[in-house]
């Protein structure tokens, strides 16, 4: 009895999928309109500009002989040549709401009628405020970044040439969002609050020495009071800078100037 009802099961599984088989392969053999911009604007049912029309799809065995493009029931073009594409400009007809569709003959004799599909042919001033409307967010956004990068550049600077005077491991103080050391020069430095935040490391840029790095940020205090301890162990790495001020230079040229070879 239960082997029965086993084989019932099978049965109505395999018969299922037959269906859903045969159910894909009709829906592979719609015809459908693919409308493709060449150039121009394309917003959601919006369009304006230069596209091209095709038929997609139909059974393998049925070639396509005849393609008649309408618009809004009308014949737009007939097409009796693969690829039965048709390009067209939408200011060539009246703006506003179209049905756009196409009747396929092919070699059997069948006609078919593909389902149309609805777009509005814009104006130029409809193209300009979707434009607008997507733009303006974004240009609003760059301009954001390029202040918070002015900004955070010109804090950098001013503060540069007084952090530079703070001795290897003194202590210093820190925002909200702790500190970080930096990959170039090795020195802790606070996180401004305008810095980025990626995950598990912040993009930020160094108060000593201005280089911009995605870092590790460290809040805890032990890990920040350890930071600037091991900048300690600069000292005997960092080269002894040269006097560029330009006086001690001069003094030198002036000396070696007082000593000519005689001929």
């Amino acid at each position: 009895m239960k082997k029965m009802k086993w084989l019932r099961s099978l049965a109505l599984a395999c018969l299922l999928g037959l269906l859903l088989v045969g159910t894909a392969l009709a829906q592979s053999a719609e015809y459908r309109l693919n409308v493709n911009r060449n150039f121009g604007y394309g917003g959601g049912k919006q369009i304006k500009g230069l596209f091209t029309l095709s038929v997609v799809g139909g059974p393998a065995d049925d070639a396509i002989t005849k393609v008649t493009y309408l618009l809004d029931g009308q014949e737009m073009a007939v097409k009796e040549q693969s690829p039965f594409d048709f390009q067209f400009q939408t200011e060539s007809y009246p703006y506003g709401l179209h049905r756009l569709g196409a009747r396929v003959e092919t070699a059997s004799g069948k006609v078919v009628e593909v389902a149309p599909r609805e777009y509005e042919f814009a104006t130029a001033e409809q193209e300009s405020q979707a434009v607008t409307g997507i733009l303006g967010p974004i240009g609003l956004i760059v301009i954001i970044l390029m202040v918070i990068g002015g900004g955070s550049t010109l804090w950098t600077l001013r503060h540069k040439e007084e952090n530079q005077r703070l001795p290897l491991g003194a202590s210093r103080s820190y925002g909200f969002k702790g500190g970080a050391i930096c990959p170039r020069c090795g020195r802790v430095y606070p996180l401004p609050w305008w810095s980025f935040n990626l995950l598990t490391h912040v993009y930020a840029q160094c108060s000593f020495c201005g280089k911009w790095a995605a870092v590790v940020p460290l809040r805890s205090r032990e890990a920040l009071d350890a930071a600037e301890k091991a900048e300690l162990a600069l000292a005997d790495s960092q080269p002894v800078l040269k006097n560029h001020d330009g006086e001690a230079e001069k003094r030198e040229q002036l000396e070696d100037s007082r000593y000519v070879d005689e001929v």
